[in-house]
C-alpha cells in the first residue's frame, strides 16, 4: 500500500501543468517602440500544442518631455498566439520533456499616444547659393501623435524549464505590420525638412510622424520568466 501511495504521487508531480504566467523582461526597456510591463498567459492543449494571450501597459515614458503637452504618453501592447513545440510533433517518444523548441503564429496589435518635438532647419536655407545671404535659422516645433500598429509575426524560441515550475523562454518574432498615425499641431515636415538629430537610427523622429504610415516589417527580440501552475 505504502509503494502504491509513493507511486500515484510521483506520477502526480510528473504531469505536466497546463498554465504558465509569463513576465516578457525586454518590453520593460522597448526604446524603439514604447516600454510596457507585458505579462502572458500560456495554456497547454498538450504537449505538442499551446496557446497563448499577452498584453501590457505602458509604464513609463523614455522620451524627453516637450516644452508643449498635446497627449499625455500611453499605451498598451496585446498578441495572441498558437505555438507549436516541433521536436514533440517530429519525435515525441525522444523529446518528452515539456517545453523545447518552437514555432508559432501571433496577432498583434499596439497603441501609443505622445507628444514629440523636432529642432530642424527648412530646406530653402541648405539650398541656397554659399554667396547667399539666407540666414540658416533652426526652428523648434512640438506636435502631437497617436501611433496605432497591427500585423502578424512567425515566432521562434526554445522554452525551457528550471527547478520543475519555473520556465525560461528566449525568442524571435518577425513579421508584416502596418503602421498608422495621426499627428496634430505639427509645423515640421520629414520629407522637406533637415532634422538636426541626424543620427536617429530607430527613425524615432520619423515613425511619429503620418508620413511613415504604411506597411513595414517588424522584429521583436523576446527573453520570458515565468511560473507554471
Amino acid at each position: 500500500m505504502l509503494l502504491l501511495t509513493v507511486s500515484v504521487h510521483a506520477q502526480e508531480d510528473d504531469k505536466p501543468l497546463p498554465w504558465i504566467v509569463k513576465l516578457n523582461v525586454p518590453q520593460l526597456i522597448d526604446m524603439t517602440n514604447f516600454p510596457v510591463v507585458q505579462l502572458s498567459l500560456e495554456r497547454k492543449i498538450n504537449s505538442e500544442w499551446s496557446v497563448i494571450a499577452e498584453g501590457g501597459v505602458q509604464c513609463y515614458d523614455d522620451r524627453i518631455k516637450p516644452d508643449t503637452v498635446f497627449y499625455s504618453p500611453r499605451g498598451f501592447k496585446v498578441n495572441v498566439e498558437l505555438r507549436a513545440y516541433l521536436l514533440k510533433i517530429i519525435n515525441p517518444e525522444r523529446f518528452h520533456k515539456e517545453g523545447g523548441l518552437f514555432v508559432g503564429i501571433q496577432p498583434f496589435y499596439r497603441y501609443n499616444q505622445f507628444s514629440e518635438e523636432v529642432s530642424y532647419f527648412k530646406e530653402e536655407a541648405d539650398t541656397a547659393p554659399k554667396d547667399s545671404l539666407t540666414e540658416r535659422i533652426e526652428y523648434n516645433d512640438s506636435f502631437g501623435a497617436r501611433r496605432k500598429v497591427f500585423g502578424v509575426n512567425l515566432t521562434v524560441g526554445h522554452q525551457r524549464y528550471f527547478w520543475k515550475r519555473f520556465v525560461m523562454e528566449p525568442s524571435l518574432a518577425v513579421g508584416y505590420a502596418y503602421r498608422k498615425v495621426t499627428n496634430i499641431n505639427r509645423s515640421y515636415d520629414p520629407i522637406k525638412d533637415n532634422s538636426t538629430f541626424n543620427h536617429d537610427l530607430s527613425q524615432m523622429e520619423y515613425r511619429a510622424t503620418s508620413e511613415s504610415n504604411g506597411s513595414t516589417f517588424n522584429f521583436t527580440i523576446n527573453f520570458r520568466i515565468g511560473y507554471s501552475f
